[in-house]
């Protein structure tokens, strides 16, 4: 499995890389912290992503963006994490286009079942997150 992760906090990334390996001990985990190196990865065709998993707020582009330029090259699910509820997004547009939302404040409980409902189904609803988080 090969996991790209992006956040500009190296606590988080860290903590996110721990609960990976922790769920997904033969993982491949790309770390970047900057949103235009996350986009250049995503856009890399020797990697072949699983999932890209991105806060909102990220250095350089915004997680935004980047979702619309990743829908512009090749399809990767894209999971987001924030410490914002999914509520205060809502009039962004771009809610439509990734495959899951979750908090970064419950995020080791929950970003493994995330994850296998996303590679299993493609998708963890919207409202499902908000269910579940």
């Amino acid at each position: 499995m090969k996991f790209l992760l992006s956040d500009d906090n190296p606590f988080l990334r860290a903590a996110i890389k721990k609960v990976l390996f922790r769920n997904y001990p033969t993982a491949f985990i790309e770390e970047v912290k900057a949103g235009s190196a996350l986009l250049a990865n995503a856009c890399n065709k020797e990697y072949h992503w699983d999932l890209i998993i991105s806060t909102i707020g990220n250095t350089g582009l915004a997680a935004m963006e980047i979702i619309e330029a990743l829908q512009k090259t090749k399809h990767i699910p894209i999971l987001i994490l924030s410490a914002v509820k999914l509520e205060d997004y809502a009039n962004f547009g771009f809610l439509d286009r990734i495959s899951g939302f979750i908090l970064t404040d419950n995020f080791s409980e929950v970003l493994p079942k995330t994850i296998n409902r996303i590679l299993s189904q493609g998708v963890y609803s919207i409202e499902q997150t908000k269910i579940a988080c």
